[in-house]
């Protein structure tokens, strides 16, 4: 894939072209032909744990925060703006250079 004298190729970058041509060579060599599993593949392993059971607390956990929230009232509290006198630097602050 790509120039016979090596040099990039213009805006090709990646898998995309190798991918795109690797498909419709498959779409062309499956036509016609039945969908079937492979006889390999084996079965989903069924879950080993049981289920926990505080779900049931848990399920109905959000809705009722929901609830709670609603329920209250917005608290905004004034704030009093005082004015910072700005700091003058002393001679730890200051750089040697």
């Amino acid at each position: 894939m790509g120039n016979d004298d090596d040099k990039p190729m213009n805006k090709v970058v990646g898998g995309d072209i190798p991918a795109s041509i690797w498909r419709r060579f498959m779409l062309s060599a499956h036509e016609g032909l039945a969908v079937r599993d492979f006889p390999w593949l084996l079965p989903d392993p069924a879950p080993r744990s049981s289920p926990d059971p505080r779900n049931g607390y848990y399920e109905t956990l959000a809705a009722e925060f929901a609830r709670a929230a609603s329920e209250l009232e917005a608290v905004v509290e004034p704030v009093a703006e005082t004015p910072v006198a700005p700091v003058e630097p002393t001679d730890q602050d200051r750089l040697p250079y």
